[in-house]
């Protein structure tokens, strides 16, 4: 196993205190120095994905996205999640 760079870009749109929609630009680099055969590559990747929030309260919020791969393994990405911030207060 070794370090690798990753990193991406968000324009995020906030249709009022409860809504919002988005889109994300995403990359990692290669994870591993070791050769896999093609339908186990490890190698570098980008993504673009798309997705919202719905917030429920100040603290709770429901989340989705989901993606497609433009450079390395052909992937789709995605997730449905909670979020919840704890308080601070």
């Amino acid at each position: 196993m070794q370090n690798y760079l990753f990193g991406g870009w968000v324009l995020q749109y906030n249709m009022n205190d409860q809504i919002s929609f988005g889109g994300e630009l995403y990359a990692q680099g290669t994870t591993t120095t070791t050769r896999h055969p093609p339908e186990q590559d490890t190698g570098a990747y980008s993504l673009i994905n798309v997705g919202g929030s719905y917030a429920f309260t100040d603290d709770v919020s429901f989340l989705l996205s989901l993606g497609h791969s433009m450079t390395g393994p052909k992937q789709w990405v995605g997730y449905v999640g909670i979020y919840y911030l704890l308080n601070t207060r």
